[in-house]
């Protein structure tokens, strides 16, 4: 294509030599200056692609990292950690915007409508799918670019908690007066998140049925379960931990297949008789459709030093959370994977 395109300019600078060979006329001359006013743009075109094409300069500014979620949460520390990171290895600064509005949805739209250079890049977490699969947001993530994401696949994830003095023992004890009393518990989920899915799942694949209620954040929802106010929650393990040995709250299963290390004597779901129902808490790093791809690989090339940070591990480890580090195609496949499996689950809601 290049070899083409030069061979063009060269064809247009000897057309212009030979007409002004030919004659002196002010005609020739206006030929002349349009013949060689269209090499040179020619040339700024080819020099234009071989740049676009070549090695990035990423980031060429200060980046704007835009969070779904209020300063504190978990996701917010995460998110920052990593930026923390990122400050480290390209010498460049991370700014943070949290920015909650319409379940993040206009924060979305700030990144989706931004200039596609990776200086302004969205991070929700898998909620975001949960967000899309009900209707919250008009696009999906077809209409960005899938960077890459950090996961929290390979650690623990969810589990059924209930106030210490339920009645219920055991995750049998609870099935079982779930399926004799349908809707009678009342469980604390954040609406379209990853807990909420995952309940639904787990609903679906053990046959029961409860009512599903708004309790906000996880630590909303902790408060509703140490207050009365629902009968179980959905609820990280790692987050829920410490209320479990303080006395207050007793975990009945965790909802993935790894058993939990942060809970004592917690079965899994599998160990109970059934499929893992979790869906894996990931912070997606997300950024405008049309990105470069030099750009996207030049990010890639930090994200895996990044990796190397041991205060970043020591952080996410604190925070129940890992960071698996995963190519641009594996993100991509993940989350596209886990769009059909929040797709399902509102399927299932909305029987």
């Amino acid at each position: 294509m290049k070899a083409k395109r030069w061979m063009g300019i060269a064809a247009a600078a000897a057309l212009a030599a030979s007409a002004m060979a030919g004659c002196g006329s002010g005609e020739t001359a206006k030929e002349t200056t349009a013949a060689q006013a269209a090499a040179g743009s020619e040339a700024s075109e080819a020099a234009a692609e071989e740049a676009s094409a070549g090695e990035s300069s990423w980031p060429s500014g200060n980046v704007t990292l835009y969070v779904p979620a209020a300063a504190g949460g978990g996701s917010d520390m995460i998110v920052r950690l990593f930026a923390q990171a990122m400050n480290d290895v390209t010498g460049s600064n991370f700014v943070i915007i949290n920015d909650e509005t319409g379940a993040g949805a206009v924060a979305a739209e700030t990144v989706r409508n931004g200039k596609p250079d990776g200086l302004t890049l969205y991070v929700p977490h898998t909620g975001f799918c949960g967000t899309i699969s009900a209707g919250q947001y008009d696009h999906s993530f077809d209409d960005f670019t899938i960077i890459g994401l950090a996961t929290t696949e390979g650690t623990e994830g969810n589990g059924i908690f209930v106030n210490a003095d339920s009645p219920y023992e055991t995750f049998e004890d609870f099935v079982a007066y779930a399926k004799e009393n349908p809707g009678d518990l009342v469980g604390g989920v954040e609406t379209n998140k990853a807990g909420h899915n995952a309940l639904l799942l787990l609903q679906n694949e053990v046959g029961f049925e409860t009512t599903i209620v708004d309790s906000g954040s996880s630590a909303n929802r902790i408060t509703s379960l140490m207050g009365g106010m629902v009968d179980f929650s959905t609820l990280p393990t790692a987050t829920a931990a410490p209320y479990v040995e303080s006395g207050d709250l007793r975990c009945l299963v965790t909802l993935g297949s790894l058993k939990c290390q942060s809970i004592e004597n917690v079965p899994t779901i599998e160990e109970c008789g059934y499929e893992p129902c979790d869906l894996p808490t990931c912070m997606i790093l997300l950024g405008p459709a049309g990105m470069n791809q030099a750009d996207v690989d030049k990010i890639h090339e930090y994200l895996q030093q990044a990796n190397q940070d041991q205060t970043l591990q020591d952080g996410l480890a604190k925070l129940g959370a890992a960071w698996e580090y995963k190519t641009q195609q594996e993100s991509i496949d993940y989350v596209h994977e886990m769009q059909e499996k929040f797709d399902t689950a509102y399927e299932i809601q909305n029987r």
